[in-house]
């Protein structure tokens, strides 16, 4: 008997906020429970996570997550793409030195000088990228839509967010109401500008645990990381921006410095390039002093030199993202992103 799932294995577009939240009513709580987003990672959960317990489900994520890739190659084509990296528990906050503030602020640079932004997809630096893009010349907008989540008290992640499903799936409506706590304000922001949203959010079900943020125009969610972590990072051909973060956004900056030594992408092997990267604020010269070891290993280069900045300057990062020049114009992003599927274990 061919089991039935809760996901379309074979996409038709990228995933949409409204999509993902749909059977969720904010004034319900408990009903986020029955939004398709948690229902789908309920499924995953039942099926042994990244590990599935059977063939047939493996083929189906695989195949989901191919169409999701052309979807999202699709989406970028053309674009000037950039990303911003940074931590899931950055508090949102309306003093503007924060650096959740902060990031909406490099994010809403980008945006209007013509950037498409791009993210890992989840809370903290994550949603603060889209809020940022989706106020792109309103400055207003934004300082309002920041001082409305800062009253609305919601401020951090939910603890024990990764307890809120049982290994059979079984949900704790405890947490389930306090993840809705979380996304209730972030909807009605959303709700309130009329619009899908703007840039891409890249997240994945491996951390399905993370809230849902509406704010990112298009959601290229996969089943298995690998393809995800990769993917974004390469398709950021104008570059990323790392913002504070922990282990995860560490392992970012090692894997895109990798890319960058050995010329992976944009283009065809052997042709690829060195694209920009950027260390905004002081954790990269403190408690994630990184620089030392990037010294190290590029010695010198003169691609190093003039590719790679440590600020704490909003203006200086969107001006150094922005006026990247490409030295490669002929490398289309569905190329690209079919590499990326192609070099990638497929393996579940």
């Amino acid at each position: 008997m061919t089991p039935n799932f809760t996901f379309d294995p074979i996409r038709r577009s990228l995933y949409h906020a409204e999509e993902l939240l749909a059977g969720y009513d904010p004034a319900d709580a408990k009903t986020y429970a029955e939004s398709l987003d948690f229902r789908i990672m309920q499924e995953y959960v039942r099926a042994g996570g990244a590990q599935p317990d059977d063939y047939l489900t493996s083929l189906m994520r695989s195949l989901h997550d191919a169409t999701i890739t052309q979807h999202l190659a699709n989406a970028l084509n053309g674009k000037r793409v950039a990303a911003i990296m940074g931590g899931h528990s950055l508090a949102r906050s309306n003093d503007p030195g924060s650096d959740y503030a902060l990031t909406a602020q490099i994010a809403k640079g980008l945006a209007e000088r013509g950037l498409l932004v791009l993210s890992g997809g989840g809370p903290g630096a994550m949603e603060a990228t889209h809020l940022g893009a989706l106020y792109a010349g309103n400055d207003a907008g934004l300082g309002k839509a920041l001082d409305q989540f800062t009253a609305s008290g919601v401020l951090t992640l939910p603890p024990d967010q990764s307890k809120i499903l049982a290994p059979d799936g079984a949900p704790d409506f405890k947490i389930v109401e306090e993840y809705a706590a979380w996304c209730k304000p972030a909807i009605e922001i959303w709700k309130s500008q009329g619009k899908r949203g703007a840039g891409i959010s890249i997240p994945t079900y491996q951390y399905g645990q993370e809230p849902l943020s509406p704010f990112a125009e298009g959601i290229a969610k996969y089943f298995q990381n690998s393809i995800r972590e990769d993917g974004l990072l390469a398709v950021a051909t104008h570059g990323i921006v790392y913002v504070k973060g922990g282990a995860g956004t560490l392992q970012e900056v090692f894997q895109d410095a990798a890319q960058n030594y050995y010329h992976t992408f944009p283009a065809k092997q052997g042709a690829g390039y060195f694209s920009p990267m950027v260390f905004f604020g002081p954790t990269w010269n403190t408690d994630r002093p990184v620089k030392p070891l990037l010294d190290s290993l590029f010695a010198g280069s003169a691609e190093y030199k003039s590719r790679v900045l440590f600020t704490s300057s909003v203006e200086a990062v969107v001006d150094f993202i922005a006026g990247f020049a490409p030295p490669h114009a002929n490398v289309t992003i569905a190329a690209l992103a079919r590499k990326v599927w192609q070099r990638v274990d497929r393996r579940y």
